[in-house]
């Protein structure tokens, strides 16, 4: 599952021009079930859907509790590289809603990041 919505996140524009709605598009939409969305108002809306973090966080959520459920599947006794590897899946989550966080910031003060470098 987190490979699937991690997949997702990173087809999600393609997706969305191409008509696709994933689970992750339809959160960032804010789509209604069953609602068709015009592809004048597709762009707008994921651009809304990225800017509003509310709706960022409804997949993080749901990424976190797939990465914790797979973590909790692991034992103590598993060699090393593999708890390193659920590590780096539960910490995943975080940076990517860091990483939009990010994006999101540079966006809206991407005039006076400019002007002051």
């Amino acid at each position: 599952m987190f490979g699937q919505i991690a997949d997702d996140l990173e087809d999600l524009t393609a997706d969305v021009k191409a008509g696709r709605y994933t689970w992750v598009g339809n959160v960032l939409l804010a789509a209604a079930p069953g609602e068709v969305i015009p592809p004048e108002a597709r762009a707008r809306r994921l651009g809304e859907g990225f800017m509003r973090p509310e709706r960022g966080a409804v997949v993080f959520q749901q990424l976190k509790r797939v990465a914790r459920a797979a973590g909790a599947d692991v034992p103590g006794s598993a060699p090393r590289p593999i708890r390193a590897m659920v590590e780096r899946l539960v910490a995943t989550p975080d940076a990517l809603c860091q990483s939009m966080h990010e994006a999101r910031v540079r966006w809206v003060f991407r005039g006076v990041l400019a002007s002051s470098a």
